[in-house]
């Protein structure tokens, strides 16, 4: 793990300023989830061999690892506690929620459900659950990777189903923390997002949140692609009101759309201020595409948000699609009102951070600018990786097995 007191700068009080990367024993790992606490510390979740199995490990505020009589159940090669467990025989990408009494929930999409695990504050097994698909349509088959989201007790997940007739929809569970389908959300815990024009399907899922302020408290906003005749066309953003139904309130007719001939790497957040953004990379429709980094902004009500830069900030063009940001996340900073940040990893020839600060028109803070630091040593050529916002400023990444913490200024 490295810290940032600075961007690009390595804080050498932080584990004494070096990479930390998570290699419990026997499961070459690369990391899928991470969990900021309330006391600075996180949880990272990791997924590899055997292939049924997945890790969680604890972090110290202060960069250490815990000893395991603290945390987890198996030792490391490194004599740190972890927390080592399994759902099915397909490999999981595990998925972490925090929980109240600082427990925490391990969530999985496997073949015949939605697996999850609830955890106490030492690691410890507390309860497990399978939420399986049988509230789907007759014949209809569940395909990840699974998007998932928590608002208190109740836990949202999404991801594409394939009807009998062969049409893509969006299936959205909100699950209680007993593993039961909540029956108050569309009347069976379940509800598919049909997109309104027959000719359209859904596609890659890219984002899945909840907003937490006024009268949009608690509803489901759900961002994916969508495509015609075969190909690409763009990307959609839909909300979901407290009881599951679409909320025709939102953008037109319950939808908001981007057209776009390629888009990748894409997150949805939504930010302290209930807005959405939407960033990542994409194709645009000139006859030499350029792949572009881009923020994409909504208000709260679906509209396109004309007072962030006419909705779209341009962050920066490429030539090469080998440039194309990989798992962004897009924060407003508690540091200064108004300025936004854009953190993200990008791989080309070397893996680096990128961070670009955004004042409050969408427009880049000369004053903060953006930075990009080449990670040292190989981390291998992955489009794995998770970010998080910890709420305080600082962005928390990871590139296949390592983990890095950065300050937003």
């Amino acid at each position: 793990m490295t810290h940032f007191t600075a961007p690009g700068a390595l804080d050498p009080g932080f584990n004494a300023g070096a990479r930390q990367t998570i290699t419990p024993s026997g499961l070459a790992s690369k990391i899928h989830s991470l969990l900021p606490l309330a006391d600075g510390s996180m949880l990272v979740a990791s997924s590899g061999e055997p292939t049924s199995a997945f890790a969680v490990n604890l972090f110290n505020a202060d960069g250490s690892l815990p000893s395991p009589e603290i945390f987890g159940n198996s030792v490391s090669s490194r004599g740190h506690g972890y927390l080592l467990d399994s759902f099915s025989s397909t490999r999981p990408i595990p998925q972490l929620h925090g929980y109240r009494n600082s427990e925490f929930h391990v969530l999985s999409f496997q073949r015949e459900g939605v697996h999850m695990a609830r955890y106490d504050a030492a690691g410890l097994p507390q309860a497990r659950h399978v939420v399986d698909f049988s509230a789907l349509p007759t014949g209809a088959v569940a395909q990840g990777p699974m998007l998932s989201a928590a608002d208190g007790e109740l836990l949202y997940v999404a991801f594409t189903v394939t009807l009998l007739n062969a049409d893509t929809l969006v299936a959205v569970m909100c699950i209680t923390a007993d593993g039961a389908l909540n029956p108050a959300f569309n009347g069976t815990g379940v509800q598919l997002v049909h997109l309104p024009d027959s000719t359209t399907r859904a596609s890659a899922l890219r984002g899945l949140g909840i907003q937490r302020l006024g009268a949009n408290a608690g509803k489901v906003v759900l961002a994916g692609g969508w495509s015609a005749g075969g190909a690409d066309e763009g990307l959609y953003v839909t909300r979901l009101n407290t009881n599951g139904e679409l909320d025709s309130t939102f953008g037109e007719r319950g939808f908001s759309w981007v057209a776009a001939d390629q888009y990748r790497y894409m997150q949805l957040i939504v930010d302290p201020a209930d807005t959405l953004k939407l960033c990542g990379s994409l194709r645009d429709r000139e006859a030499s595409p350029r792949t572009r980094e881009v923020a994409i902004a909504w208000n709260a009500d679906g509209a396109v948000d004309r007072a962030f830069n006419n909705g779209l900030a341009l962050l920066e063009t490429f030539s090469a699609a080998a440039n194309e940001l990989r798992t962004p996340v897009f924060f407003s900073s508690s540091e200064q009102a108004g300025v936004y940040r854009l953190a993200c990893l990008k791989w080309f020839n070397s893996q680096q951070i990128i961070m670009a600060a955004l004042d409050g028109t969408g427009r880049m803070d000369d004053a903060i600018g953006r930075v990009s630091l080449t990670v040292a040593g190989s981390m291998g050529n992955s489009t794995g990786g998770a970010v998080a916002h910890d709420g305080d400023g600082k962005m928390l990444a990871s590139w296949h097995s390592s983990v890095f913490r950065v300050l937003g200024r």
